[in-house]
């Protein structure tokens, strides 16, 4: 098993109108945020949109479901003999449930500058990166209160000068706000536990291995999820589920080489795993999840743990969208499992055709077959990758630089070591893209990219690496496929012969020399 480490959405986005009471002119702004932010966050936003210097304390006060006055305050020491709800375990879509929903934020409990929020629309898409302000009106007064006189004859700013301070602020939120709110919900998780259960009590494992496929149809995604049931062998209990196209090429893939090392799993990938471990492999937030949901399990391979596989990043924890897709299609494994268990259902055990379950145009589940090789066409199956650099650059470099016999090495090469880019961001393996020139064995450019970087953008980095050359070479060897044909379009407008080759040997002495570096052992040969 994989070693682990920790450290958008169906969701809805809410737009709100949050207004200073009793002031003249009247000082307010209108957000577009998401529904699963907390309390506490919306605080930080508040914070932002009126210029308040978060110094003092603040609650919110609403009405719960039952029509009970409900406090919503800050999780601090100072604050824990309040009655009341910690503003960091609610989430806005706990307490705004329809448009016209409102309540009250007072900032400072001694001077109550008090603020209405009203819930104005629900919106189901929007262009925006939440949160955002899209109207204000007003500049709010000083906090003190004691430079309002001196400040009353510099003139108000405009609304779109507001905007532009506002949003700039905003926007360092925005990332960090982002990974908040594509945690699962705490019912996500008790109803995706309750699936467990039921699973477990079924022990699918005993009458269907690995190799017997379950595709399910899922609506959200418009694709298959390829259901793989773990513990035939008595070895490592759960369920992979593959999804969608890039799901089922991986699925092939491990299909097709059994024993896969961590990176090339990590690499390739891409699927959402329910592992059933023993106490001592958990991870401590995995088993404070379970905790915190009210489970207790005994046993060996009996403590459940969710884990996501996504293309060129680290094993993390499943978002609120890998939850959700699990709900979706769980309901409907649970009962081909039941079904097989009875004897009224049989899987095939083939690699040309899969068991699939599908919904008819009248909404109905239909038991069928899928052609394996017809679905791999279909994942496989990529429109010609376009020009996506500017053709008037391209063209200017071909007037300028000369054409020369030359021979380059271009690939783009993983990293072992993940990088995180902030505390709450899932580490990634980068790739380095490298330019090696065949006779001299130089490295003539370099730059770190991600895996599901851009089509534009690793075209624009082979212009960058022929600008810098001052001149065109001739021929390109590359030995994967899928980047020489993101790359061919400059090519083809450079005149450059790409030709695909087993291992590019110069590239590979790069490396080896990169990572011989970076080995703690040989600390002294750094670099830097």
């Amino acid at each position: 098993m994989i070693e682990r480490i920790f450290l958008r959405s169906f969701s809805m986005a809410f737009q709100m109108k949050i207004m200073l009471e009793n002031e003249n002119p009247p000082v307010w702004r209108r957000i577009l945020i998401d529904e699963s932010i907390t309390f506490e966050q919306l605080h930080d936003v508040i914070q932002v949109l009126f210029d308040w210097d978060n110094v003092s304390w603040h609650i919110f006060q609403a009405r719960d479901d039952s029509g009970e006055p409900l406090i919503i305050k800050p999780a601090i020491d100072e604050l824990a003999d309040m009655a009341g709800t910690d503003s960091d375990d609610i989430q806005l879509g706990s307490v705004f449930h329809q448009p016209n929903d409102k309540l009250h934020y007072i900032y400072d409990l001694e001077k109550e500058w008090r603020h209405e929020i009203v819930l104005e629309r629900i919106l189901s898409s929007s262009p925006h990166t939440y949160p955002v302000c899209i109207e204000a009106k007003g500049n709010a007064p000083e906090e003190s209160g004691l430079l309002d006189e001196l400040f009353a004859e510099i003139e108000e700013l405009s609304e779109q000068e507001l905007l532009e301070i506002i949003n700039s602020e905003l926007v360092e939120m925005q990332e960090y706000f982002h990974y908040d709110t594509n945690e699962p919900a705490m019912e996500q998780w008790v109803h995706l536990y309750n699936w467990v259960d039921k699973f477990k009590q079924l022990k699918p494992w005993r009458y269907l291995d690995d190799g017997q496929i379950i595709a399910i149809w899922a609506e959200s995604i418009q694709d298959y999820v390829y259901c793989s049931v773990m513990g035939h062998a008595e070895i490592h209990y759960g369920i992979t589920c593959y999804i969608g196209g890039q799901g089922l090429t991986s699925l092939l893939s491990t299909i097709d080489q059994q024993e896969l090392d961590q990176l090339t799993i990590l690499l390739n990938q891409r699927a959402v795993t329910l592992n059933l471990l023993n106490r001592n492999e958990l991870e401590d937030e995995e088993y404070q999840l379970i905790k915190s949901i009210g489970r207790s399990y005994r046993g060996k391979n009996q403590w459940p743990a969710f884990h996501s596989l996504v293309p060129g990043y680290y094993l993390w924890k499943p978002d609120k969208d890998e939850v959700s897709l699990l709900l979706e299609i769980y309901p409907q494994l649970w009962n081909v499992l039941k079904r097989v268990a009875k004897g009224d259902l049989n899987i095939p055990q083939s690699i040309e055709e899969w068991y699939a379950l599908y919904k008819d145009q009248e909404g109905k589940w239909i038991d069928s077959n899928v052609s394996v090789e017809n679905q791999y066409q279909k994942a496989t199956k990529s429109p010609e990758c376009q020009l996506e650099v500017s053709e008037l650059d391209l063209t200017r470099l071909k007037k300028q630089l000369p054409k020369i016999k030359q021979e380059l090495e271009v690939a783009a090469v993983p990293f072992p070591e993940p990088v995180q880019e902030h505390p709450k961001a899932r580490p990634f393996f980068p790739f380095l893209f490298l330019v090696v020139d065949v006779e001299t064995q130089l490295v003539l450019y370099q730059e770190m990219i991600r895996m599901d970087e851009s089509i534009a953008t690793k075209q624009a980095m082979l212009t960058s690496a022929i600008n810098q050359l001052k001149a065109i070479p001739n021929i390109i060897y590359m030995d994967d496929l899928l980047l020489a044909e993101e790359l061919a379009p400059v090519a083809a407008k450079m005149q450059i012969n790409l030709e695909i080759v087993d291992q590019l040997q110069n590239v590979n002495t790069v490396i080896e020399e990169i990572l011989e570096m970076m080995d703690p052992r040989n600390e002294d040969n750094l670099p830097f």
